[in-house]
């Protein structure tokens, strides 16, 4: 009769029992010895009670002892076994271990993980005498050519990247451009340079040895460098292997051009509407004015509710038109010296006015004293206005918004800061993109989806940054920061007076040309 295998699985339990039983044995062997040298010293007829504590001590301190040389040494063991049990792949509820603890670096265990990891690509078989660009490959009936041919005429694009970041192999249909050194790298158009391929390999390489990621609606470049394609993006990660990084990409261009096309449009109704929203506020003008003292107190609120209600359109128009000039990298400002206190007292009386018609209170405290900085006063009083209006939408009946500003380092910052509803974490990660709102939000509150999106926009426009921090059910709080004056005036001084490109953040070095922080 055949008897089936050991499993590698099956072992930990074993070692673990035998543990226990050791430990078990050595405290009673210990124990016996203690209180025989109790007995033959006379302490255990003298005092017994002081003899039961010692035994206790005895015992308690051995059983500690031996919990902690099993942690010392039997986790390293375990995840040496769960390791094994992975690569020889058995089935198992262990997770795969991760070399770069920290207790593996101490013990040395790091290296023979790494290496375990090594072994198992070797003898999975990196086949000799088939390469696709410098990636050996497996066997397959096909040749090399043909390989090579069917990746090809496929329409997505596949990327191979080793451990140093470098492109090996690439299809025709990967968006590639080329370095001035030669250097073969994705055309990938991030919105945010903390959220792209690079960073996120930057990321998982000291925590993972296997990971995977996507992200939607990557354009390759902007729609006025030529045709313009829509990617999603699979990168998949494998630690120490050839083909460390794979990276796939969907073309989209279908699916998501056609939003594209809609932003054209809105665009377009947009820049329409302005015309009668100004006329609108005009004649909301010329009747608080003619009629002056023959209104009433409720039609000076009916006037002022009409106004905030258009003024708030005229927000929605501007942000649609803004964020429509932006995706095309054409948010050109004209920056001067100015102060945030004289941003905001553009915008107060509006501010004041939101704040109350929503029943809320509205706390500002911008001192005069703060640094100048270099702004464009009508952009950034949107940025501004932006933000206290969703502090206000998202805050409670009754609530408080506060802003303040202060200095930090060599920046200016402004917190907006409410007391309402907050955020999860998992909404924080697409805050900040393009026409995104929450399930929660969308049917609470209601907007356009790219206030926030267009206030990041601005600020990197200005060389600055806008973030956030919240608690889920506590508030939120919006920080916008810009360098001061004094930092960025030389660089404006050797350009023209509509030109802020010398603050936009240069492209960062790496694998990923992210044209999402190079305006």
């Amino acid at each position: 009769m055949a008897v089936a295998p050991k499993l590698a699985r099956d072992v930990w339990p074993i070692i673990k029992q035998r543990v226990a039983i050791t430990g078990f044995v050595s405290t009673l062997i210990l124990l016996v010895i203690v209180a025989g040298a109790l007995y033959f010293t006379g302490l255990l007829e003298k005092d017994l009670v002081l003899s039961l504590v010692i035994l206790v001590v005895v015992g308690f301190g051995q059983a500690i002892t031996t919990f902690i040389v099993k942690i010392i040494f039997g986790r390293p063991l375990k995840d040496l076994l769960a390791t094994i049990i992975h690569i020889g792949g058995e089935p198992t509820d262990l997770p795969m271990p991760n070399p770069n603890k920290p207790i593996h670096e101490r013990t040395g265990m790091k290296d023979a993980l790494d290496t375990l990891h090594n072994l198992a690509q070797k003898v999975d078989g990196v086949l000799p005498n088939q390469q696709i660009g410098s990636v050996e490959v497996q066997n397959t009936n096909l040749g090399t050519d043909s390989l090579k041919a069917a990746l090809d005429d496929i329409k997505a694009g596949l990327a191979i990247m080793n451990h140093e970041r470098q492109i090996t192999y690439h299809n025709k249909s990967t968006p590639i451009i080329v370095s001035p050194d030669g250097t073969e790298r994705l055309q990938l158009l991030f919105d945010d340079d903390k959220n792209t391929i690079d960073s996120w390999l930057g990321e998982v390489a000291d925590k993972e040895i296997r990971a995977e990621k996507i992200w939607r609606r990557v354009p390759n470049h902007t729609s006025d460098e030529g045709e313009q394609r829509f990617y999603d993006v699979f990168a998949n990660y494998e630690k120490g292997t050839e083909t460390e990084v794979v990276i796939t990409l969907v073309d989209q261009t279908e699916n998501y051009s056609s939003a594209e096309a809609d932003l054209e449009f809105m665009a377009f109704a947009a820049h329409e509407l302005r015309g009668p929203i100004t006329v609108i506020r005009g004649y909301l003008d010329t009747l608080e004015v003619d009629l002056g003292d023959k209104l009433t107190d409720d039609h000076r609120e009916i006037i002022r509710r009409i106004n905030a209600s258009t003024n708030r359109l005229a927000s929605y128009i501007n942000n649609i038109l803004n964020t429509s000039r932006f995706d095309r990298r054409h948010l050109k400002l004209n920056l001067v010296e100015t102060r945030f206190s004289d941003i905001y007292d553009t915008i107060q009386d509006d501010m004041d006015l939101r704040a109350k018609s929503q029943g809320r209170s509205l706390t500002v405290d911008i001192p005069d004293s703060l640094p100048t900085i270099a702004a464009d006063t009508a952009s950034m009083s949107e940025v501004i206005t932006n933000l206290i209006d969703n502090a206000i939408k998202y805050s409670h009946e009754g609530g408080v918004v506060e802003v303040k500003g202060q200095v930090r380092g060599d920046n200016v910052e402004i917190d907006i800061c409410d007391h309402g509803v907050g955020m999860p974490a998992s909404i924080m990660d697409n805050l900040f993109s393009k026409f995104y709102r929450s399930h929660r939000s969308r049917e609470a509150v209601q907007g356009t989806g790219i206030g926030l999106y267009i206030s990041k926009a601005i600020m990197e426009s200005h060389g600055g940054d806008i973030r956030v921090s919240s608690v889920d059910g506590e508030g939120s709080t919006f920080t916008i920061s810009l360098p001061t004056y004094a930092i960025t005036k030389n660089k404006l001084q050797q350009s023209p007076a509509d030109d802020n490109t010398p603050l936009i953040q240069p492209i960062k070095e790496g694998v990923i040309i992210n044209h999402g922080v190079h305006r």
